[in-house]
């Protein structure tokens, strides 16, 4: 039997939308009336978590860059000639919104810097978190190793010169926790929990349904972990896909649609109005579109299993490339290593567990010996606009699928070969 559609009639779709929309636009009000009220008072008090600090320099003076998280959930940048460690410090702030720096709303969402004094500073005892995030650092003679494995496990900041060399790959998304990961994590506690869930159903319970109930398990897991990571924008996306295609499972209704994906994509900014404004959201999203696009045009599976992850790299170029000037030819090593990471992944896991993690450091020595050249190209923003139309053209029409994938080929012969 068929899957059944998610809207059997257009007045559906349109109320379901609307809805939606309302949703977000009183969502939106809100986060502006507080926008409106934070910039209107010349100065304003407020504490914040210290996320990271980076030291600069600037005619002969060095200072500090620190990212801040206040205690309304919003990012904020100062800088200090202050040279204290402010590491997992909890900081009291006088902000001065009315300065020569000009906040817009848009600013407000995404996080924006400020001037600002610091009144006091106090260290945070070590969360689980941070103990958690020193475990990992112990288990690796590099720092930019565990600095690596914290942000693959714990959504951490990383450094400058490490997120340079996954650029030099083309492996961010590996990086940048998403629905790669949780799909992976998902698969180890369905699997673990089987074996267990099997012997209290056949003593206990054996008119009970075993997806359902160890759905509700994973999906519990999943949300406390997202929770302990701090909501990164990508894993909230992926989230709520998940958890919508689990419910749409058990409705038997149809997943591969774009319909499907507008209402995750929409639900999500209806929630979290702020996720508009957030760069990796997107591009997950667009990363999700693509293997839809690609599912709807190619049924041979055979050949996805062949082509499907080089043809996501091949699509996402410009994209990316309207974004990020950084090339490299090594990024086309891209699709191997997100196979590789499929078995990388638990598997260092596991060893971080057992304590064991810098077992696999000899990988990572391989991939730190190249150097880290990059040409500089950014594709123009026109085009990014040509590319977006074709992609919603392709939706509906197969022709433009080919003609998309001949403009990222070209796109691509342009990037790496010119």
């Amino acid at each position: 039997m068929d899957k059944l559609p998610i809207f059997t009639t257009k007045k559906e779709k349109i109320v379901a939308f609307s809805l939606l929309l309302l949703i977000f636009l009183i969502n939106l009000s809100w986060q502006y009336k507080k926008y409106l009220n934070f910039t209107q008072k010349p100065f304003f008090y407020t504490t914040a978590e210290v996320i990271y600090s980076h030291t600069k320099s600037k005619n002969g003076r060095r200072y500090q860059i620190l990212k801040l998280k206040t205690k309304d959930d919003k990012t904020v940048y100062i800088s200090t000639l202050k040279h204290d460690n402010f590491q997992n410090s909890i900081l009291r702030l006088k902000l001065y919104t009315q300065s020569k720096i000009k906040i817009s709303f848009w600013d407000y969402l995404k996080g924006f810097y400020i001037y600002s004094k610091i009144l006091d500073s106090k260290i945070q005892k070590p969360s689980i978190k941070d103990k958690i995030d020193s475990l990992i650092h112990s288990q690796h003679k590099n720092s930019q190793f565990g600095s690596l494995f914290s942000a693959i496990f714990l959504a951490t900041p990383l450094q400058s010169d490490i997120r340079e060399r996954m650029t030099l790959f083309g492996i961010n998304h590996l990086v940048a926790l998403s629905g790669f990961h949780l799909g992976i994590l998902s698969g180890i506690i369905f699997f673990i929990m089987i074996p267990i869930y099997r012997f209290l159903q056949r003593r206990f319970f054996p008119w009970r349904d075993r997806n359902f109930d160890l759905g509700i398990v994973v999906f519990c897991f999943l949300f406390f972990y997202i929770y302990f990571v701090d909501f990164p924008p990508s894993l909230v996306r992926s989230y709520v896909m998940m958890l919508f295609s689990w419910v749409a499972l058990l409705f038997w209704l149809k997943l591969v649609s774009f319909e499907f994906l507008a209402i995750v994509v929409t639900s999500i900014l209806a929630m979290i109005p702020e996720m508009i404004v957030s760069l990796s959201f997107w591009l997950s999203v667009a990363g999700v579109f693509y293997i839809f696009l690609i599912l709807r045009h190619i049924q041979d599976k055979r050949v996805l299993i062949l082509i499907l992850p080089l043809l996501i790299h091949l699509l996402m170029i410009p994209i990316a490339h309207s974004i990020f000037d950084e090339v490299s030819p090594y990024q086309w090593l891209s699709p191997i290593l997100s196979w590789i990471f499929i078995i990388f992944y638990p598997l260092s896991l596991l060893l971080h567990i057992l304590g064991l993690g810098g077992v696999l450091d000899f990988l990572l020595d391989y991939l730190w010996r190249v150097p880290l050249e990059f040409n500089h190209k950014l594709l123009p923003i026109p085009l990014l606009f040509t590319y977006i139309l074709f992609s919603l053209l392709a939706i509906r029409l197969r022709l433009f699928f080919w003609v998309l994938v001949t403009f990222a080929l070209g796109v691509g012969v342009y990037l790496y070969l010119f």
